[in-house]
């Protein structure tokens, strides 16, 4: 079974990049991602078809794992809010 990945944040460039080996490794299902900013999120998910998830708890009960793409002051903030679920990051 891959390990079920989400993305919180969109806002630092390399997303992209997480975005691109994520679904290159068959070890790994990229779940979607949340981001607090909802314009940038549409675009971003019209772009790479990735789906939006709106609300931060729901993506963090939907995965076994997180990326943080967050701007660096938002690090902290979503860092313990995964790790408080008990998720990888």
């Amino acid at each position: 079974m891959p390990l079920r990945v989400g993305i919180l944040s969109i806002a630092h460039m390399h997303v992209w990049s997480y975005v691109s080996a994520l679904r290159a490794n068959p070890k790994a299902q990229l779940i979607g991602f949340w981001d607090s900013d909802e314009d940038r999120a549409g675009t971003f998910a019209q772009q790479t078809g990735v789906p939006f998830i709106g609300f931060r708890d729901d993506l963090l009960d939907a995965v076994d794992a997180v990326i943080v793409c967050s701007e660096n002051t938002g690090h902290a903030e979503l860092i313990e809010a995964a790790a408080n679920q008990g998720k990888a990051i």
